[in-house]
């Protein structure tokens, strides 16, 4: 039995050992197929998922953001993760050096960084529970339509 995965960019295929095959509940971990926890029948120290962590990088962001914009744009991107927006945070760097923000949720966290003079952006997005971190990406992808975007998205759990 093989197992797709998905990258950033392209699909592999994975021959998948005969104890992973019989299990029911797999999930991608470092690019490999692990058990969920609490699989039944399967004594191995698995993964417990604790939530779903997005790397998003933005090259070529066409412009800087103001205080205002960027704290709205995190208050949008937690909206679309279905998270519950706790507080935001902006620290600006002076003229012409972009800004870093946070939101803290009660799910965790969404943080921008950003480089104007590099046209970078770079995002965290860190949630657990039902909180997803999908459609924050849109949210990006909205904000930054010329932009390269590069994602990374992962499980994050407990052994």
């Amino acid at each position: 039995m093989s197992y797709l995965s998905a990258a950033a960019d392209s699909m592999i295929s994975l021959e998948m050992p005969d104890e992973i095959q019989s299990l029911s509940s797999v999930q991608v971990w470092a690019g490999l197929p692990v058990p969920l926890a609490g699989t039944p029948g399967d004594e191995r120290d698995f993964v417990k998922r604790l939530g779903r962590h997005a790397i998003v990088d933005v090259s070529g962001a066409d412009s800087s953001l103001e205080v205002a914009d960027a704290t709205s744009l995190l208050t949008a991107m937690a909206t679309a993760c279905g998270a519950t927006l706790l507080t935001t945070q902006t620290h600006q760097f002076g003229e012409g050096h972009g800004l870093t923000a946070i939101a803290v949720l009660a799910e965790s966290h969404i943080s921008m960084h950003e480089w104007p003079e590099h046209r970078f952006v770079a995002f965290d997005i860190f949630v657990c529970g039902s909180a997803d971190p999908e459609p924050a990406i849109d949210v990006i992808r909205s904000r930054y339509p010329s932009a390269r975007i590069q994602v990374k998205v992962m499980e994050r759990g407990s052994r």
